[in-house]
């Protein structure tokens, strides 16, 4: 149950993220609005840890209740726009668990391995960004792929018009525009 939920949990902490454009302001911003939420999960969270960590077996049950109870606050909503899977959300899927197996690895006790899961839980929304800081090389190399790329697709291109559109409103009606008139133009 507890994988299950750090899964949901994870998927919905980074696609928030994806839905902030990957801006760590934004991001923070973000959890600042939602502190109540997120702290109320966290004590979840420490709540379940400490008791499993007991072993008191009148515990069990309650803590199966509250995983439970975890698990569908975090299973996906219907969104607007759904988490998409692309590639930099998939290296942070694979980095995330990457470090949460590193750190179960390490620490091996049965107990800490709970406690410690539990923690990560708790700091998902804060994990996300740690991890996508560790990404950040990665990310920046992929970006320069890119962008060297479109330099030279419009290095090859000698009798490219640039024309820069800025404003408020009516950018993509113009670009819109602009594209109908050119193909009108090679057609006849």
């Amino acid at each position: 149950l507890l994988s299950i939920n750090l899964f949901f949990y994870l998927s919905a902490n980074i696609h928030t993220f994806q839905l902030n454009h990957y801006k760590y302001d934004a991001q923070i911003r973000w959890i600042g609005r939602n502190i109540l939420k997120i702290i109320l999960q966290s004590i979840l969270y420490i709540v379940l840890a400490l008791g499993l960590s007991l072993e008191n077996y009148i515990y069990v049950p309650l803590a199966i209740a509250l995983m439970i109870i975890a698990i569908f606050i975090n299973i996906p909503k219907k969104a607007k726009k759904p988490l998409v899977y692309t590639a930099r959300v998939k290296r942070l899927i694979i980095t995330a668990y990457i470090l949460i197996a590193i750190a179960l690895f390490i620490i091996r006790d049965k107990d800490t391995i709970l406690i410690t899961t539990y923690a990560i839980s708790a700091l998902t929304p804060a994990f996300i960004l740690l991890v996508d800081l560790l990404n950040k090389p990665i990310n920046g190399l992929i970006n320069r792929k890119y962008v060297n790329e479109a330099k030279k697709i419009i290095k090859g291109m000698p009798n490219l018009t640039v024309i820069g559109v800025t404003g408020s409103y009516g950018k993509t009606s113009t670009k819109n525009f602009l594209y109908k008139n050119q193909f009108r133009q090679q057609q006849q």
